[in-house]
C-alpha cells in the first residue's frame, strides 16, 4: 500500500502532490485524470510545464519516471532553472502515487476558487468602463469559469 510520505520542511502545495504523484504513478490507467487538468489550473508556471510533459509521454505511452522527464524537458529546450527547481520539488514532495486523482480534485478546485475571484476582480474593474466591454467580459468569465466547474465536476463523479 503506498501513502504520502511526510515532507521535511513545509507541506507542498496541492499542485507540487499532483505533479509528484504523476511523476511516480506507472500505471497509465491511474492517470487519465490529468485529461481534466488544464495547464492553467497548475498556478506556477514552470510547475504547469512538467504536468504538461507528463501528460504527454503518457499520452504517447511512453515512461515518463522523473529522471524520463527530465530527459525530454532537455531533449525539448524547456529545463529552465524554475523548471528544474520545481520538478526537484515534485519528484521529493512524498505524493501518493495512488492517489493522482484526489491530487487533480484539489488542483481544479483551487483553480475554480482562482478563476472565480479574479473574475470578479475583473467584472467588478470593468464596471465603469465603456458598455461595449462589459458583457464580453462577463461571457468570458463566466466561460471560464463553467469550464472549470464541469471539469471539477467530472473528476469527482458527477453529471456537470
Amino acid at each position: 500500500m503506498s501513502a504520502q510520505i511526510p515532507p521535511i520542511g513545509p507541506h507542498p502545495s496541492v499542485d507540487v502532490l499532483l505533479v509528484g504523484a504523476a511523476l511516480w504513478e506507472s500505471d497509465h490507467l491511474a492517470l487519465v485524470s490529468l485529461a481534466f487538468v488544464r495547464d492553467d489550473d497548475i498556478e506556477n508556471p514552470a510547475l504547469a510545464q512538467i504536468l504538461a510533459t507528463v501528460r504527454s509521454m503518457v499520452y504517447a505511452h511512453q515512461a515518463h519516471s522523473p529522471q524520463l522527464v527530465l530527459a525530454e524537458l532537455k531533449r525539448a529546450g524547456s529545463l529552465t532553472p524554475a523548471v528544474a527547481e520545481q520538478l526537484k520539488a515534485a519528484t521529493t514532495s512524498g505524493a501518493d502515487p495512488a492517489a493522482v486523482r484526489q491530487y487533480a480534485i484539489a488542483s481544479v478546485a483551487d483553480s475554480l476558487r482562482r478563476r472565480t475571484a479574479a473574475a470578479g476582480a475583473a467584472l467588478s474593474a470593468i464596471a465603469e468602463g465603456a458598455e461595449a466591454d462589459i458583457a464580453p467580459m462577463v461571457e468570458r468569465a463566466a466561460t471560464s469559469v463553467r469550464d472549470c466547474a464541469d471539469r471539477l465536476a467530472t473528476l469527482r463523479g458527477k453529471d456537470g
